[in-house]
């Protein structure tokens, strides 16, 4: 499987060196893409040559430099993306625990969590294919009464579920797998990759 880990970074000069010498110890597999939010100090140039780097020419923030990292992956092949963010805040020693957690259980979308009491990893996702059609449905539907009584379905299910559930089910800033499909980035800040 092509995976490829997406560095989104914002003045990371200092802390992207042994970010990144953790995950070549941690996850050597991993092909690494820096995208470089419009940094002011030379995060660009702490791994130019090393890796592949995308710079912005502007500040896009956390989503669109994800966004840029996800059609950097769409577009060359990858099958997974994994975001692992420049500052070190997510640590590089976890992301084999969560590919193995998404070859035991395939989704679209898999979030780990640093925040547990114990230590250690924690996956959390929302799967349900009645609530993936309604969403596609609401996504095409023009009148806006059919719309409102698609995604009051979707609460209803969701609430049933799990009633303390935090739904992401993005088809723009959160698309991690080829399975999902069909589907346009937006907005499109022109960026030539």
């Amino acid at each position: 499987m092509k995976i490829l880990a997406i560095i989104p970074c914002y003045n990371e000069a200092a802390s992207l060196p042994a970010l990144l010498e953790q995950m070549a110890r941690h996850c050597p597999e991993l092909d690494l893409l820096v995208i470089d939010d419009a940094s002011t100090d030379n995060t660009a140039e702490v791994v130019s040559g090393k890796l592949p780097v995308i710079r912005l020419v502007r500040n896009l923030g956390i989503g669109g430099a994800v966004q840029t990292g996800l059609k950097y992956a769409l577009r060359n092949g990858y099958e997974l993306a994994l975001q692992i963010d420049g500052d070190g805040q997510h640590p590089p020693e976890q992301s084999p625990n969560m590919l193995a957690h998404y070859r035991e259980v395939p989704v679209n979308i898999l979030i780990g969590s640093r925040f547990l009491e114990e230590g250690g990893f924690n996956s959390s996702y929302y799967s349900n294919p009645e609530v993936d059609a309604l969403l596609d449905q609401a996504r095409v539907a023009t009148d806006q009464a059919e719309r409102a009584d698609l995604y009051k379905q979707v609460q209803e299910i969701a609430h049933e579920d799990a009633p303390w559930l935090f739904v992401a089910n993005w088809k723009q800033n959160a698309v991690v797998t080829s399975a999902v499909g069909d589907f346009e980035l937006q907005p499109d800040f022109g960026l030539v990759l």
